[in-house]
């Protein structure tokens, strides 16, 4: 059987992807003991059988043969698992702006990875990676991500010269050294005309080792290899490379990324290996069980029963890890509200005792207003029924002296106001300057000292004889509302210096606005918490009873199982097998949910590692990735994302695309369009330098002056030694316009 010894030694020096996976599965088969480390074997074996993706059929055989028993250690444990694929040649006839073109790269390790292309504006570089996009997905994209017509696909010439065929082919080795053929065809009508292509036929071909697949089996084989949600990590426009960071973000469909970015780091085996073993358990071991059972109806309902079971509970923990999911994004989204309203609490207390003071306003203008009333009432009725003459003297002594009395209040009240250092102006409810207060409350000061001593006259010898005349009442409501009016007035003053003073503004119309959409907001994701929280209680109480109901129809088959008189040897062994078997099971899915925190923690930690190593500043902190590959950043010293520069967004996405690639099951060549628009020279070095260690072949389409060098002896001096020495080839690509057909040749 399996040595975890062998595989130890066989995988040293592997992908990180395949070092996390023997990881992870090494320590959930030691906790489920499962007997001579089959769980490892049963993974090399779905490594064996994905790289590349042969048929399902051998994988579940060699599975099956595992757990029953048989010898299948591999020969060649792991060993070749480091290797990547690589191109070796790609041709081009009729492709755009290559009439008949032929590409070398290089055909083994050592020879250098680096290769560049080299033109202006217009001479054709795009179309190498539009003919790469073409060849794989049928189409392919040029500026601004825009599908290219496809009238424009076939070259002009061609089509002027009478010839139907558009055709790009790839040619690739993978892990194994066997050569992998890709190759897309068009045949289309050879007369062109206004219309462009009206008609074509189109074939896309895939072989490995010379074994051609079908067609259905060619495009599910690029599909694989080759995922397209994925192309733009491997073959970019590198003036919009910022855009992966977009994806990276939230930004377009990032569940469908992720899910492609763990097939490309080689969770799927784990997947594969599941899925295996328990199509065998079901479809093998417990038919077997059954059968061996004598028939026994009862176990076989109890056994379908325990299979819908299993079913319905591996859907029930799904749609609680969904809800959970929905549920911690309500709660953000309900802290970020409650954090947005918190602002509005300080205005609202304000706006509360600005209300509360306007109202007392508006109470004492009314009585105000109600005292004047009743002024108008009484002055007609007192000076028809008073005619002595020393009461009207008294009356109109009164008045002066009364309203005396109310201005000098008032100009008391203008000073105090005016001895505060955050005075405002009643009319504009501006700020006072401060010399133009001091300028005011001089000239205040001087009008109170002119006032002199004022105070009401009451001559109640008078009053006392007004008392025994008629209308003496009228004369004391009178006295009263003159009271009165003064308290009101003195009132309102007083209002509206706590309103200045305690700088009461209140909330805008705008401010209002908002605060009432807070509210709406917060009122709803609420709602959405407390029917979600709702929803996961009903479906943990539906989960458990299905769990209930599980154990107990899976006891009572056991023990009818157990207690069989006819079961034998042959049965307890396919008993121990399918319980094998259902551990194994167990390791995978374990391994999967730990599996995919621990290659995201990976690719965290080397796209950190790349980013810091190219980055010339040291004011960006650490790079997080969470569990849907959003990216986040933050500066050094605060924790808030940074706006990063076009130049420094290239980078973060450099980072992540290389660490993925290297952290993958099998590196991906790279095509890199125009890479260097928006990076300053020390970048451009640093990308350079970095790209010269690693070991997948890149392919750099450059415009003529953008690395600052035309020729390959240049580059020793501008990129070092260690950079050269990794030069496979430099092309130059020109364009003859006249015959609309673009050139590669060597430097």
């Amino acid at each position: 059987m399996f040595d975890f010894n062998d595989w130890e030694i066989a995988v040293a020096g592997a992908s990180p992807s395949f070092e996390a996976i023997y990881s992870v599965v090494k320590k959930h088969a030691q906790e489920l003991a499962i007997p001579d480390d089959i769980a490892i074997e049963c993974l090399e074996a779905a490594i064996y059988l994905q790289f590349p993706e042969d048929e399902t059929e051998e994988l579940h055989s060699k599975l099956a043969d595992i757990i029953s028993g048989k010898n299948t250690k591999t020969s060649k444990p792991a060993k070749r698992l480091p290797d990547a694929f690589r191109f070796t040649d790609i041709e081009f006839r009729n492709f755009k702006a290559f009439r008949k073109v032929d590409i070398s790269f290089p055909g083994k390790p050592g020879d250098g990875h680096l290769i560049f292309f080299n033109g202006e504006n217009g001479q054709g570089k795009s179309a190498i990676v539009q003919g790469l996009q073409w060849c794989l997905y049928g189409e392919c994209y040029g500026k601004s991500n825009v599908r290219i017509d496809d009238r424009n696909i076939p070259n002009h010439g061609a089509a002027s010269d009478g010839e139907s065929d558009v055709s790009v082919t790839l040619y690739l080795l993978n892990e194994k050294d066997d050569e992998i053929k890709i190759e897309r065809l068009w045949t289309f009508e050879s007369a062109m005309g206004s219309a462009g292509v009206s008609e074509k036929e189109e074939n896309v071909h895939v072989s490995i080792a010379g074994e051609y697949l079908s067609r259905t089996d060619s495009k599910r084989y690029i599909d694989s290899v080759f995922p397209k949600s994925l192309s733009k990590f491997f073959i970019f426009d590198g003036e919009r490379l910022d855009s992966i960071v977009d994806s990276l973000q939230g930004i377009g469909s990032s569940e469908s990324i992720r899910d492609d970015i763990y097939k490309m780091l080689g969770t799927p085996i784990l997947e594969d290996v599941f899925v295996g073993i328990e199509r065998y358990r079901s479809a093998t071991l417990d038919p077997q069980i059954m059968k061996f059972s004598k028939g026994n109806k009862e176990v076989q309902k109890l056994q379908k029963q325990i299979d819908t079971f299993a079913v319905v509970i591996k859907q029930g923990e799904k749609n609680i890890k969904e809800l959970e999911s929905a549920l911690h994004g309500y709660e953000e989204q309900n802290k970020l509200g409650q954090s947005q309203l918190e602002g509005f609490s300080h205005r609202i207390q304000e706006q509360t005792k600005l209300t509360e003071y306007r109202k007392q306003i508006d109470n004492c203008r009314g009585y105000i207003d109600a005292t004047k009333n009743r002024y108008r009432e009484l002055i007609p009725y007192l000076w028809k029924s008073v005619v002595h003459p020393e009461v009207e003297a008294v009356v109109e002594k009164w008045i002066v002296s009364s309203t005396a009395v109310q201005a000098k209040s008032i100009l008391e009240n203008e000073i105090q106001a005016l001895e505060s250092t955050t005075s405002t102006c009643h009319a504009c409810n501006q700020p006072i300057d401060d010399s133009r207060r001091i300028e005011m409350l001089n000239a205040k000061k001087a009008e109170l000292t002119k006032m002199g001593d004022v105070a009401p006259v009451h001559d109640y010898s008078i009053l006392h004889r007004c008392s025994k005349l008629d209308g003496k009442t009228a004369w004391i409501d009178f006295f009263n509302a003159k009271k009165e009016l003064h308290t009101h007035r003195s009132e309102v003053t007083r209002f509206l210096r706590k309103i200045d003073k305690e700088h009461l503004t209140g909330l805008t119309k705008k401010d209002h606005e908002q605060y009432i959409s807070l509210k709406k907001n917060g009122d709803e994701i609420q709602k959405a918490i407390g029917k979600t929280n709702t929803k996961i209680i009903h479906e943990q109480a539906e989960l458990k009873r299905h769990h209930d109901d599980l154990r107990k129809r899976t006891v009572r088959r056991d023990h009818l199982i157990e207690n069989d008189p006819n079961a034998d040897v042959k049965l307890s062994k396919l008993q121990s097998q399918s319980d094998l078997a259902h551990s194994i099971s167990v390791c995978m899915e374990r391994s999967q949910d730990e599996l995919a925190d621990t290659l995201r923690s990976i690719i965290q930690d080397k796209t950190n590692e790349f980013f810091q190593e190219l980055s010339t500043s040291d004011e960006y902190g650490e790079i997080q990735i969470d569990e849907r590959f959003h990216l986040k950043s933050s500066w050094v010293d605060q924790d808030m994302d940074p706006e990063l520069s076009a130049g420094y967004l290239n980078l973060l996405a450099y980072s992540f695309v290389l660490a993925l690639n290297e952290v993958s099951c099998r590196n991906k060549p790279f095509f890199m369009d125009s890479p260097f628009g928006r990076l300053d020279n020390n970048h451009r070095r640093s990308v350079l330098r970095l790209l010269a260690k690693k070991k997948f072949q890149v392919s750099i389409l450059v415009h003529l002056g953008e690395t600052d060098v035309n020729t390959v002896d240049d580059l020793s001096s501008a990129y070092e030694d260690a950079v050269l020495k990794e030069i496979y080839a430099n092309y130059n690509i020109t364009r003859d316009e006249d015959s609309h057909e673009s050139v590669v040749t060597l430097l």
